[in-house]
C-alpha cells in the first residue's frame, strides 16, 4: 500500500501463484507500484521468511497418499475434502481482506495470476462479484474432463478426471462471472494447459472477454516475435 495514501483513494489487485512451493514471494515485498493496493498472496497459507526446512517440512506435510497436492484422487473424490478445497476458500478470503482496507476505492478490484494463479483467478472473479477485472494468464484446470467425456486434448500433465472436481473447472466458473475476463496469454503450444480446455472456458463466458492466442507458445516457453491470434466480444 503506497505510504501515505488517503482512505477510499486506491484500486486494488490481488495476485495468485503458480503451482508449488516457494513459487511467490517468501519474504514481504520491498516495493510496490505507487497508484494502487496490491496484494500477492501464495495459495496454500504458509508463513513467510522461514528457513529451507521450514518449506520442505510443508511441502511434504501438503501431499496426500504420496500425490502432489491437489492430485490424489481418494483426496479428490469429494470437493469437500479436495486440496482445491481450502486454495479456494483462501482467495476468498484474501479478497474479503482487501476490501475491507480503507484505502481502497470501493470500485476497481482487479484478480491476476498464471497457471494455478489463473485457475484462482478465475475462481475469485466468479465467487465474488465485486472483482472488477480478472486476467487469468494461461489458466490451468480448464475442461478437466474434456479428454475422457469428449476425446478432446489432454493436457500431460494433469489432475485425474473425477466428476466432483467439475466443481472447481473452470469451464463451470464461466458462468457465474459478470466482469471483464482478459486471457494475456494462451499457448497454442501448451500441454500443461491445453488450448481445447481454455477454449471451452472462453466460449463459455457470457461477460466482456478477450484472449490472445500464442503460435508455438509451450506452458513456460514464448518464442521470439510469435504470430499472435486475438478474440474480443464486448
Amino acid at each position: 500500500i503506497p505510504a501515505g495514501a488517503g482512505d477510499k483513494s486506491l484500486p486494488a489487485t490481488v495476485r495468485f501463484d503458480g503451482y508449488g512451493m516457494r513459487s511467490g514471494r517468501d519474504f514481504a515485498p520491498k516495493g510496490g507500484p505507487g497508484n494502487r493496493i496490491d496484494f500477492h498472496i501464495n495459495a496454500h497459507g504458509y508463513e513467510l521468511g522461514r528457513d529451507a526446512d521450514y518449506y520442505r517440512e510443508f511441502g511434504e506435510s501438503i501431499k496426500s497418499n504420496g500425490q502432489g497436492y491437489a492430485f490424489d484422487p481418494k483426496q479428490n473424490a469429494d470437493p469437500e475434502t479436495a486440496y482445491f478445497n481450502g486454495m479456494a476458500l483462501r482467495v476468498m478470503r484474501a479478497l474479503q481482506f482487501v476490501k475491507q482496507l480503507p484505502q481502497w476505492n470501493g470500485k476497481e478490484l482487479v484478480a491476476a495470476g498464471g497457471s494455478q494463479g489463473g485457475l484462482q483467478t478465475i475462481w475469485a472473479a466468479g465467487l465474488d462479484p465485486d472483482v472488477t477485472r480478472a486476467l487469468p494468464g494461461i489458466p490451468w484446470c480448464c475442461d478437466l474432463g474434456g479428454a475422457k467425456n469428449f476425446q478432446r486434448l489432454s493436457a500431460s500433465w494433469r489432475i485425474s478426471y473425477q466428476k466432483s472436481m467439475d466443481y472447481y473447472d473452470p469451464i463451470n466458473f464461466a458462468k457465474r462471472i459478470r466482469c471483464m475476463v482478459e486471457v494475456p496469454r494462451a499457448g497454442l503450444g501448451d500441454y500443461t494447459c491445453p488450448p481445447s480446455g481454455v477454449a471451452v472456458f472462453y466460449n463459455n463466458l457470457k461477460c466482456p472477454k478477450k484472449i490472445t492466442w500464442y503460435q508455438g507458445s509451450t506452458h513456460g516457453y514464448v518464442p521470439p516475435n510469435p504470430q499472435k491470434i486475438v478474440r474480443e466480444s464486448k
